[in-house]
């Protein structure tokens, strides 16, 4: 009863985000079988996404279980992932990495485990102003959901990402801004990349 009043809560705030969100996911992993979603929090984006493509394989995996939904995450301790290397053909990941502690070790395990393409969503800002607008917003919003999750506050700007994926060997194939709701305060940004 409890997990229904949640999942009702969550719906009633993030609803539209989780549709705008699952459904660029959809757009971009079509192609794929086998798929990791890194950081499925809630899973609510995760249910959204299988509901429309019933014939993939999408994992979730999580160091906290925030799921509301039927499908059962996998829980990890936030340092190795239990997959093999490329075990997944593509991974993607939203609003995730900013809440790691180290949070280029993080992309690292979560790019290990994907064979041909990765989906990194995150949070950017272009001056100060926006950065600190972007830590305030982040700690609000997820201290709503759970004073579990962790706000280290590991943001990047557009540039630093770049060079972040590039020293990992993954290079960019495709860039867009996204709106996770319209008119929306912060940044936010998709970085589809494939392996050098």
């Amino acid at each position: 009863m409890r997990k229904f009043f949640r999942r009702w809560a969550t719906n009633l705030v993030q609803g539209m985000r989780n549709i705008r969100l699952g459904n660029i996911m959809i757009k971009e992993i079509r192609d794929y079988k086998t798929i990791l979603d890194f950081g499925c929090g809630n899973m609510l984006v995760t249910e959204y996404v299988q509901k429309h493509l019933p014939n993939k394989k999408i994992t979730g995996v999580e160091v906290l279980d925030l799921n509301l939904t039927d499908m059962k995450p996998v829980i990890y301790d936030g340092i190795k992932m239990p997959f093999k290397d490329r075990q997944f053909e593509l991974g993607f990941t939203i609003f995730v990495l900013h809440h790691c502690p180290d949070e280029i070790a993080a992309l690292k395990d979560f790019l290990r485990v994907c064979k041909y393409r990765a989906i990194v969503i995150e949070e950017i800002y272009e001056n100060v102003f926006e950065k600190y607008i972007t830590y305030i917003s982040d700690y609000l919003a997820n201290h709503l959901e759970s004073f579990k999750i962790t706000v280290p506050f590991s943001f990047h700007n557009d540039t630093e990402w770049k060079q972040i994926f590039s020293s990992l060997h993954w290079r960019i194939v495709k860039e867009e801004r996204i709106y996770q709701l319209p008119l929306w305060h912060t940044r936010q940004k998709m970085y589809i990349l494939e392996r050098e």
